[in-house]
């Protein structure tokens, strides 16, 4: 498969032919991807394990898909019952900043968090099972948002459903592919708080999908509040960047002057990333490579695995805190305009 234009980035042999620089452990790892190396004509080439002991037997593939799977998430502490998440006073947001700041002073070599989970407040018919982000996921939902303001998505809202003040609102939206010639992805997002209304805080938690792309659109507009159709029978729930960047969208229609509401993006559980952030981002997909024996490309060097970025975008958020590492307005501006281009 091709990916689109937008979406490339440096091929193994053109990262080999940068200018390398190597670095031995995760200690000072921030400060070399943002500061020490030219990002058009350096690669920082990792000589550091950041497998978990546990997993290092295993071949480095099989390893990195266990852990992103089943590795370490931040658990952020949200309240057990849907009465206390209500009573709440901090925003998800403002519970997910507070998380990563109290990480500030744990040292790099310590930090093997991929991302963060919730466990939903219990009620009723609700599926309590983690719900895992994985910042990499997190940082490509940014990215292929950013793509579409020149490939719009489409969102349809279907908040006139009972309950919703007190559940959330339903949406339908289609994202477009990363790669050339491949259909788009439909989605239905269930449990998005759109209301102004303390019920919001808890369900919210309760975010939840079904990603179809095969499906009339009768199908998918007998959804009621069914959610996750497509893992059930998993013990865990992964939102993966596509439907991340569907909440990114929903989040962006609704706040646009027409409609006004930022209900949306105030209350979101997933941490949009600043300039700078998605800057690090960058460097790690377009200079970077990492050295593993078991490869049999030249040097034995490949480009790093999913949880390796989500561990080292760990390190970042921790290291910079969470004031530096999330989104801004004011400072940030749109993240239309962050560049997420091959550095030249």
């Amino acid at each position: 498969m091709v990916e689109k234009t937008f979406f490339r980035t440096r091929s193994i042999a053109e990262r080999r032919h940068l200018r390398r620089r190597r670095v031995y452990g995760v200690k000072n790892i921030v400060e070399r991807v943002l500061q020490e190396i030219d990002p058009t004509t350096d690669c920082l080439e990792v000589r550091a394990q950041l497998l978990p002991p546990t997993l290092q037997h295993l071949p480095s593939a099989i390893a990195s898909r266990k852990n992103l799977r089943h590795g370490h998430y931040l658990r952020l502490p949200v309240p057990k019952t849907w009465e206390q998440a209500i009573a709440m006073k901090e925003s998800p947001l403002e519970l997910v900043a507070r998380e990563i700041d109290s990480l500030h002073f744990v040292q790099p070599e310590n930090l093997h968090f991929l991302g963060y989970q919730w466990t939903a407040p219990l009620g009723r018919g609700v599926d309590n099972r983690p719900r895992m982000a994985p910042f990499a996921f997190i940082d490509e939902a940014a990215r292929l948002h950013a793509y579409m303001h020149q490939a719009p998505g489409r969102v349809k809202d279907y908040s006139a459903a009972q309950r919703v003040q007190r559940e959330g609102a339903v949406f339908i939206v289609t994202i477009p592919s990363r790669t050339e010639k491949k259909q788009q992805y439909t989605i239905q997002l269930a449990h998005v708080p759109i209301h102004d209304d303390p019920a919001r805080k808890a369900s919210v938690w309760l975010l939840g999908t079904t990603q179809r792309s095969d499906v009339s659109e009768h199908e998918l507009h007998q959804f009621g509040y069914r959610l996750m159709q497509d893992q059930r029978g998993s013990d865990f729930y992964m939102f993966y960047p596509q439907t991340i960047a569907a909440y990114f969208l929903i989040a962006a229609t609704l706040a646009r002057p027409r409609k006004a509401n930022l209900i949306p993006r105030h209350t979101s559980p997933f941490a949009m990333p600043s300039k700078e952030h998605a800057e690090f981002y960058r460097r790690l997909l377009n200079n970077t490579l990492i050295y593993d024996a078991q490869v049999k490309a030249p040097e034995h060097l490949r480009p790093l695995h999913l949880d390796e970025i989500s561990r080292l975008i760990g390190i970042y958020i921790a290291r910079v805190g969470a004031e530096r590492a999330i989104w801004y307005q004011d400072r940030d501006g749109g993240i239309k305009d962050y560049d997420y281009s091959i550095p030249r």
